[in-house]
């Protein structure tokens, strides 16, 4: 492969990428690097996108707001209930600590939109009751709509 000359002048060979397993999870990185991040809020929102509740449980127990949104209108719980394969434990604790699950973004998605769109079962079931299934986005869409979209089966009615 490609050499370079190392410390002691000697040419070693170019080190070799780690492999996808060893690489470091993206919130550990975004945790060691916060360029550009300044509150407690971004952080929580990132952290949220990137599924890792232990640093979203640390950020809330600082007193980070679950309600606070980006500039499309995008809370944490909107992070966590966006991502393919949600994490219905990191959804709990956002909820946990009193964040609002029908707040719109700009083109009027809720959580439970995005949890019916990816078909997230254990997100559905924890804003069964909480949240508001009656509501639409922009282009008139339901939770439900999504869900038959996807082939989901409707939640079980609450105890």
């Amino acid at each position: 492969g490609p050499l370079r000359k190392g410390a002691a002048g000697h040419r070693t060979s170019r080190p070799r990428p780690r492999p996808a397993s060893q690489a470091p999870r993206l919130s550990s990185m975004l945790h060691q690097y916060q360029g550009g991040i300044q509150t407690k809020e971004q952080q929580l929102f990132l952290a949220s996108m990137a599924q890792d509740t232990r640093r979203v449980t640390q950020l809330l127990r600082l007193q980070a707001d679950p309600n606070w949104c980006d500039s499309k209108g995008c809370s944490a719980l909107h992070a966590a209930a966006q991502q393919r394969l949600s994490n219905g434990d990191l959804v709990k604790v956002i909820l946990d600590h009193k964040a609002n699950p029908n707040v719109a973004d700009a083109d009027g998605w809720r959580p439970l939109h995005w949890a019916a769109f990816h078909n997230s079962e254990d997100v559905v079931r924890l804003l069964n009751g909480v949240a508001d299934p009656n509501v639409r986005t922009r282009r008139d869409e339901t939770p439900l709509h999504w869900a038959c979209r996807n082939d989901a089966a409707p939640p079980p009615p609450p105890p």
